[in-house]
């Protein structure tokens, strides 16, 4: 444990001082004060607004961080080769794979944390007031970088660095369609459409995270959602960081 929480930490920080970092977040920062000038509407359109493209910029900064530092993580370390620094110390594959996993999903958070307390320092200049309803849009989304993360360091195990980026993108693309997947396989013959749905039970969805809408115009969400939702991120890293680690013992990396 202390091993796995020594490489977490030395992967936040190592991400933390990379440069693309800060500048990843000083875009997204840039686009949230971009939306602050829109007039011409009512102020209850003009909030909704304000903060829909302000969680959206959010959204674009974890997804870029997420699949950059995740695929990074290991696959970019063995084309690198400083993966033999850490493997040659007293740790294990399984564990340098959930502490590089751990790590990316801390610096994640942090830039997400950073962007909704600007995102509540924007609302509260518009409106005087803070959207507290946008701690649970912060909530699902940690976990969903959480997602995305042993996503991405599950391609990072298995492919180079740029095929591992392009396999987290379309994943990721398509797990948030799996609703409009499903039903347009339901349509097709009985045989495709039931082992289509096997495959769509297989792919992450990412679908379960978004309540954007939810949030914007104030709908209650049941209890039973949200621990849906987190017990489906645990469960699905889970089997992620099982397939990452039984590719990464036997991958060669001389």
């Amino acid at each position: 444990m202390n091993a796995i929480r020594a490489l977490a930490y030395a992967t936040f920080l190592g991400s933390l001082r990379a440069r693309l970092f800060l500048y990843v977040l000083a875009v997204a920062v840039f686009m949230m004060l971009l939306s602050l000038p829109i007039s011409g509407l009512g102020f209850n359109e003009q909030l909704r607004i304000v903060t829909d493209m302000a969680v959206g910029s959010a959204g674009l900064l974890g997804l870029f961080l997420t699949i950059y530092f995740g695929v990074s993580s290991i696959s970019g370390e063995i084309e690198k080769r400083t993966v033999y620094n850490a493997i040659s110390k007293p740790i294990s594959r399984t564990q340098f794979v959930l502490g590089k996993l751990m790590g990316v999903w801390l610096t994640v958070a942090v830039a997400l944390v950073g962007c909704y307390l600007a995102i509540e320092g924007v609302v509260y200049f518009k409106a005087g007031a803070f959207n507290w309803s946008l701690l649970l849009n912060l909530f699902y989304a940690l976990f969903e970088m959480g997602l995305l993360t042993a996503l991405a360091v599950f391609f990072s195990c298995v492919s180079k660095p740029l095929v591992a980026s392009g396999m987290t993108v379309l994943t990721y693309l398509v797990g948030t369609q799996t609703d409009m997947i499903a039903l347009w396989f339901s349509a097709q013959d009985r045989g495709v459409g039931l082992y289509t749905q096997a495959l769509v039970w297989l792919i992450p969805n990412f679908r379960l995270f978004d309540i954007k809408s939810a949030v914007a115009y104030q709908i209650a969400i049941p209890l039973q959602q949200h621990v849906l939702m987190v017990l489906y991120t645990f469960c699905y890293m889970a089997f992620l960081l099982v397939l990452a680690a039984f590719s990464f013992q036997r991958r060669d990396l001389k």
